[in-house]
This record gives C-alpha cells, structure tokens and sequence, in this order.
C-alpha cells in the first residue's frame, strides 16, 4: 500500500484502504458523524441493527489490540459500536465473512437508521 497526503484536509490516506476512501468520499458510506479527526458510519455487514463504526480520518494500522489475530479485515484502527439489546443473543466474535442480515444491511434501511442516529447526536 502507499500512502496520499491530502494537503488540504490534511488527511493521511492509503491507497487500497477502503476505510481511507470512505474518508475521501470515493467510496459511500451511511455517515453518522464526521469532524477534524473522526468519521461515524453505519457497519453494511452488521452484527445486529445499528452496529457502526468510528474510525480516525488519518490511516493508522494499529492503535490498539488488532491485527489478523483479533479478527481485524480492515487494516485501518476503527472500533465497533453494538447497541445491545434485551434478547439480542449476540455473540462479541460474530461471522465477519457473512454477506449480511438482509434486513439490517439493506441500503434503504441502513440510510433510514442513519438518520435516527443523526438526529438523535444533534439532540
């Protein structure tokens, strides 16, 4: 991988790093929150409904406890947010792989959800 400078944001980017695209807006996301530092996104391979992601907007690897070993597929520091739920049954090391629960990973939905959560941070 090689590393872009955005001069003008002042972003730190990988090339291949879908995370740093998503940071960049060559790749969509469902954005929750963005400011100088960070970026909120709904998850399109979540574990249950409204699981995100918080990344930094500048690459880095490794922060802290990740890596191939942890399970990590994305080689950009981002940490998972999981609303749980009373009866949620949900496992900490759900399958990755999946293609996702077809009702919470729908688009529509995830964009729906997006913009609860938005209005609920601007509360």
């Amino acid at each position: 991988m090689h590393q872009i400078v955005d001069r003008r944001e002042g972003i730190v980017a990988v090339s291949g790093c879908i995370f740093c695209k998503i940071v960049a807006g060559a790749a969509e996301c469902h954005e929750l929150y963005r400011d100088d530092t960070t970026l909120a996104f709904m998850d399109i391979h979540p574990a249950n409904e409204g699981h995100c992601r918080v990344i930094p907007r500048v690459h880095f690897e490794t922060v802290q406890a990740n890596g191939e070993l942890a399970g990590q597929t994305v080689p950009h520091v981002h940490v998972h947010v999981l609303p749980l739920r009373a009866g949620d049954d949900l496992p900490i090391n759900w399958d990755r792989n999946r293609v996702g629960d077809p009702v919470n990973a729908d688009p529509v939905h995830l964009d729906a959800l997006a913009r609860r959560i938005r209005a609920r941070l601007a509360e």
